[in-house]
C-alpha cells in the first residue's frame, strides 16, 4: 500500500485540543465516510478521541516536508497527558507515550489509572474565549484545558465553562470529529462570583490545571508527594502511623469536607463516601507504595487543602529538608563549641528494614563526643537549639561532670543547673562513671559538715549500713506498706540498696511476685470441667452468629471469645481446653469461607427484594472489604464464585 502523505499542514491554535486539530482537517478534506479521515491520517482506523489520541507517528509521517511538528510536541501541548504526568510513575508515563505515538490508544486509560465513569463527557467551552477565537482567527475550536477534569472555569476569563451537547464518546459516530465552530451554540457568559468561595476554589482548580498543560517534563516522583503530603499533614496536626496510614482519618475527612463543603465535592465527583474501606484519600496518602495512578484532580484538591497552589507545591525543594539547613548547634553544656552552629550534617533515623520513620527523627553528632537525636521536623528557627534526647554525652561533658561532682564547694543544686538534668539522672551517671554517690554538698545552697578526710574515710560498707539501717527502721514503722511506698518515699536508700545489694533487699523487701503464697488458699482449676462448660457456650455463640440475618461477619476465635465475654482464657488457655477447640474448629472460618457464606446471603437478599443485580451492585451489597480481606474478595475462587451467584439470580428471574 502506498504511503499517503497530506499536501498542507494546519498551524495549531493556541491551547488547542489534537481532536480539534483534527477536526479542522475533517472539515478540509470533507471525506464522504468517518472512517477515510483516519486511514488518511493514521493509516488505521481508530476513534476519535479527546483526551489522549494515538497513533501520531503516523500522523507526523503523513505532514508534508518542514512542518513545526514533532510527536513530543503534540502530546506535550495538545493532549491531556501533562497533567497526569507529575501524579504518575515515570514508567507508567512512558509506556502512555509509547501507546500514544503508536497503535495501543485503548491501554492508556488502564496505565493511568483512569476508570470508565472518569473519562470526559460533554464538551466544555468559554463564551468569551469563542469570542476571542473568532475575532482572532476567524473560527473557535475546542481548548484543552476546559476537557480537563475538574475544568469549571475558564481561568483566563474567570467565567464558568458551558456544556455543549456534544458527546464524543455517545455520539453514535465513534470515529467523527465534531468542529467547535459548528457545534457552539453562543451563550451568556457567566462571571464568577469572587466572594462566593465556592468560585475561588473552581477557579483555583482552573489555575492550576492551565499550569500544569504547561509544563514540560514535571516528574518529581511518587517519592517527593509522598513525603511532602506527609510532611504539610503533620504540621497540620494530622500524625501518620509507619503503615503510611492516617491515625486520625475521621479528623481528616471532617476537615477536608468542611474545607471543600460536599456538595462542591460531589460536584467534581471526589465525594469521600463512607461505609467503603479505603476511600480515595486513604489511596492517595498511600501513592508512595500503590503502583495505581489517581486522577490529578485528587491531588490538586489535596494540595489546596494543604494551602498551596500547584505552581508553589511543586517549587518545593525536592530534597526534604525536615531540619532546615545547616551547620547545626552543639548541645554540650561541657564543650567550648555549646548553642554554636559546628555540626555540619546529621543522620535520618529509619526502622531496621530501611523504612522511614513517620516523624522525621535527625542524629546529630559534634566533634566533643556528644550526639542527641531530635524528632522534627524544625517548625521555628528555636527548634535548632532542643534535643529530644541524648545518645551519648562523651569524654569532654564527663570530665566536666566529675569534676564538678568532685568538688566539694559546688552543691547538688548548682549541678542541676549547671548541667540541667534532674538529680535522679546526675547520681545515675555518677554511678556509671564509678564517682563516690555519698558526695558532699547537698540540694540546699550549704554543703554538709564533713571534712574531706572524713569523707575518705568513709567507705561503701559503711554507706551500705546506713541505707540498711534507714530502710529497716522505716519498716518497723510502717509494717504494713508495700516495697513501693518505700521505694517512692526512701528513694535515696533504696536506690542505692537496689543497685549494689540487691539480694538483702529481696530478702527483707520482697515483691509480690517473690512472696510464697500458702498452699492452703491455691485455688485449683477444674479445667475438664472448665472446658466442658466452655465447649457448650462456644457452640451456642457459633450457631448464634451462623443464623445471624445481617450480613456475615467472619467467625473467628477472637468474635467468639468476646461474644461469651471469655477471650482471654480461650485464647490464653486453649491447650487445656481440648472440647472448647474442638467447637471452635466446627465455627471458625477462613477468609475464603467467609465471603463464600456472605456471597450466599447476597444471592438471596436480591432474590427476596425480585432484584436482578449488576455485577457491580451484587460486590457492593456484598461489602467486601469489611471483615473480608480485599485480596480474598479479589481471588479468582470468589470472582468465580460471585459469577454462579449472578447466573442463579439471572435463571431464577428468566424462569419468572
Amino acid at each position: 500500500m502506498t504511503k499517503h502523505t497530506l499536501g498542507f499542514c494546519l498551524n495549531r491554535y493556541p491551547d488547542e485540543l489534537l481532536y480539534s486539530l483534527f477536526g479542522r482537517y475533517q472539515e478540509v478534506l470533507r471525506y464522504p465516510a468517518d472512517n477515510d479521515l483516519s486511514q488518511s491520517l493514521f493509516g488505521a482506523s481508530t476513534r476519535a478521541v479527546v483526551d489522549f489520541p494515538s497513533h501520531l507517528e503516523n500522523f507526523v509521517s503523513t505532514l508534508p516536508s518542514g512542518h513545526p511538528f514533532t510527536v513530543n510536541q503534540l502530546i506535550n501541548g495538545g493532549t491531556l497527558l501533562p497533567i497526569y504526568v507529575p501524579f504518575s510513575r515515570h514508567e507508567q508515563i512512558a509506556l502512555a507515550r509509547n501507546d500514544m505515538t503508536h497503535r495501543n490508544g485503548m491501554k492508556i486509560y488502564g496505565r493511568l489509572g483512569i476508570l470508565v465513569n472518569q473519562r470526559q463527557e460533554n464538551l466544555k467551552f468559554c463564551p468569551l474565549c469563542v469570542e476571542n477565537d473568532r475575532k482572532e482567527f476567524n473560527e473557535t475550536y475546542w481548548h484543552r484545558p476546559h476537557q480537563c477534569p475538574g475544568a469549571e472555569v475558564c481561568s483566563t476569563h474567570q467565567v464558568l465553562l458551558e456544556r455543549s451537547h456534544i458527546n464524543p464518546r455517545n455520539g453514535g459516530r465513534p470515529s467523527y470529529y465534531f468542529v467547535a465552530e459548528n457545534e457552539i451554540q453562543i451563550v451568556p457568559a457567566r462571571p464568577i462570583d469572587l466572594s462566593n468561595r465556592k468560585h475561588i476554589i473552581l477557579l483555583n482548580i482552573a489555575q492550576d490545571i492551565s499550569w500544569l498543560l504547561n509544563q514540560e517534563n514535571l516528574a518529581p516522583g511518587l517519592n517527593f508527594l509522598s513525603q511532602n503530603y506527609r510532611r504539610l499533614l503533620a504540621e497540620k496536626g494530622f500524625a501518620i502511623s509507619s503503615g503510611r496510614r492516617i491515625r486520625n482519618m475521621t479528623e481528616l475527612v471532617n476537615c477536608f469536607e468542611k474545607f471543600y463543603g460536599r456538595e462542591l465535592l460531589q460536584q467534581l465527583g471526589c465525594e469521600i463516601r463512607e461505609g467503603i474501606l479505603e476511600s480515595w484519600l486513604d489511596r492517595i496518602l498511600q501513592i508512595g507504595t500503590s503502583q495505581k495512578s489517581l486522577n490529578p484532580l485528587y491531588h490538586l484538591l489535596l494540595i489546596r487543602f494543604l494551602g498551596y497552589s500547584a505552581k508553589d507545591f511543586f517549587s518545593l525543594p525536592l530534597e526534604i529538608k525536615p531540619f532546615g539547613d545547616g551547620p547545626w548547634p552543639c548541645l554540650n553544656h561541657a564543650c567550648k563549641f555549646f548553642n554554636l552552629p559546628v555540626i555540619q550534617e546529621y543522620q535520618l533515623i529509619r526502622y531496621k528494614d530501611g523504612r522511614p520513620r513517620p516523624q522525621p527523627t535527625g542524629l546529630f553528632k559534634c566533634g566533643c563526643g556528644f550526639s542527641y537525636y531530635r524528632l522534627g521536623p524544625d517548625k521555628l528557627p528555636e527548634d535548632k537549639f532542643r534535643y529530644s534526647g541524648v545518645v551519648e554525652r562523651g569524654e569532654q561533658w564527663e570530665q566536666k561532670f566529675t569534676r564538678y561532682w568532685n568538688n566539694s564547694d559546688v552543691t547538688l543544686c548548682e549541678i542541676i543547673k549547671i548541667f540541667r538534668m534532674r538529680e535522679k539522672a546526675l547520681e545515675q551517671y555518677a554511678y556509671h562513671l564509678k564517682l563516690d554517690l555519698y558526695r558532699q554538698g547537698t540540694k540546699g545552697a550549704r554543703p554538709i559538715d564533713y571534712s574531706a578526710q572524713d569523707l575518705t574515710q568513709e567507705n561503701a560498707s559503711n554507706i551500705q549500713k546506713k541505707y540498711r539501717d534507714e530502710l529497716l527502721e522505716a519498716k518497723s514503722k510502717n509494717p504494713d506498706k508495700t516495697r513501693s511506698y518505700f521505694k517512692k518515699k526512701y528513694r535515696k536508700a533504696y536506690d542505692f540498696i537496689y543497685g549494689n545489694d540487691r539480694d538483702w533487699l529481696n530478702i527483707n523487701f520482697p515483691s509480690k511476685k517473690n512472696k510464697i503464697r500458702n498452699p492452703k488458699k491455691v485455688i485449683r482449676r477444674d479445667w475438664e470441667e472448665i472446658d466442658r462448660e466452655l465447649a457448650v457456650l462456644v457452640r451456642d455463640v457459633g450457631q448464634r452468629l451462623r443464623n445471624d440475618p445481617s450480613r456475615p461477619k467472619r467467625i473467628t476465635v477472637n468474635v467468639i471469645g468476646r461474644q461469651m465475654g471469655q477471650s482471654g482464657r480461650i485464647q490464653h488457655n486453649l491447650s487445656k481446653l481440648p472440647l472448647t477447640k474442638q467447637s471452635l474448629d466446627e465455627f471458625t472460618e477462613t477468609y475464603a469461607e467467609a465471603a463464600m457464606r456472605r456471597i450466599d446471603w447476597t444471592m438471596k437478599q436480591f432474590q427476596e427484594a425480585g432484584i436482578l443485580p449488576s455485577r457491580t451492585l451484587f460486590i457492593k451489597k456484598s461489602g467486601f472489604g469489611f471483615g473480608i480481606g480485599n485480596a480474598v474478595s479479589r481471588s479468582k475462587e470468589i470472582q468465580e464464585a460471585i459469577d454462579i451467584a449472578l447466573g442463579k439470580l439471572e435463571s431464577i428471574f428468566r424462569q419468572d
